[in-house]
């Protein structure tokens, strides 16, 4: 009976964990159609403004939790998560939904040279292996291989984002032992609200050729509004935690192996709707990158 309990509890998490996938899957189509209504950086103002309540909400009974310690380590890397957020949100506008999903799996790559940066551990052979395999298919998606050089702004800011998120992820693991998560994605989503109001206002102003960087647009259309405030709940503040609670209850290795799916789902919505285009380079690609992640999702549990 008890064996029956635990099976049927660890379903539910796995169910958890593939909503997420599906959610984060689709996330990246979604946000593309709703560029038609409003500019990325006003999206990220709705989505992070709406998704900082709930979690706020959530970990008010925390609160007690801030002191100076929590500050010095959420405030920086939460800044620093924020600032990758935004320039993936950015490319997405000049790239595809496919692209931008497979180009944030670079951050596999580039965790061991963060973590070699931060704490001076040389990265094991087998971990410089997963870094070439991933770079080359981060290369072959935005056709910086594979043909004539094609580099678009859309890829290169998702690369950047790809790598910044690296870093992130080795500050998280390095610093974040004792400190409440969920308090910790709500300062974080406290900021990423923070620099997006700023570089809204920013980048509106400042004009090339006459023309702002990225103009400010934003729908005040009830339906718009509200499918974008409904959307942000449900794929970044349910998503996070549903995610959180799974990665509490399963093996991460099965979290690491089973993450880039939501890629491989991006990818394919994508192609489907016409957003993206089929191609030997894309799939090789891919395949590639998703080989890179589930090998370090596998390093990482034999170092644990």
């Amino acid at each position: 009976m008890l064996n029956s309990t635990k099976k049927a509890n660890k379903s539910i998490y796995v169910l958890m964990l593939l909503t997420v996938i599906v959610l984060w899957g689709i996330d990246p189509i979604v946000n593309k159609l709703q560029y038609d209504n409003y500019s990325p950086l006003a999206l990220s103002i709705i989505n992070t403004f709406f998704t900082a309540l709930l979690f706020f909400a959530i970990s008010i009974k925390k609160l007690n939790l801030i002191d100076k310690r929590f500050l010095k380590v959420a405030v920086p890397i939460g800044a620093l998560n924020s600032f990758a957020c935004i320039l993936q949100r950015i490319g997405l506008l000049l790239t595809s939904p496919a692209n931008y999903a497979f180009l944030e799996h670079l951050s596999c790559a580039f965790v061991p040279i963060a973590l070699f940066v931060i704490t001076k551990k040389r990265p094991t052979l087998f971990q410089l292996f997963i870094t070439i395999i991933c770079l080359i298919g981060c290369l072959l998606i935005s056709g910086v291989l594979g043909g004539p050089f094609s580099l678009s702004v859309g890829d290169a800011l998702c690369a950047i984002s790809g790598v910044i998120f690296g870093f992130v992820i080795a500050l998280m693991s390095h610093y974040l032992n004792g400190v409440d998560i969920i308090l910790f994605t709500c300062f974080q989503f406290i900021s990423y609200f923070i620099l997006s109001v700023i570089l809204a206002i920013c980048l509106n102003s400042i004009k090339i050729n006459g023309a702002p960087v990225e103009q400010f647009r934003f729908s005040f259309k009830a339906s718009h509004l509200i499918f974008a405030i409904c959307f942000a709940i449900v794929t970044v503040g349910l998503g996070w935690l549903l995610r959180n609670t799974a990665l509490t209850h399963l093996n991460p290795v099965f979290v690491s192996v089973t993450s880039p799916l939501s890629a491989v789902i991006s990818a394919c919505v994508s192609i489907a709707i016409k957003m993206d285009v089929f191609s030997i380079t894309l799939l090789i690609g891919a395949t590639l990158i998703v080989t890179a992640v589930v090998l370090s999702g596998l390093n990482s549990s034999k170092t644990r």
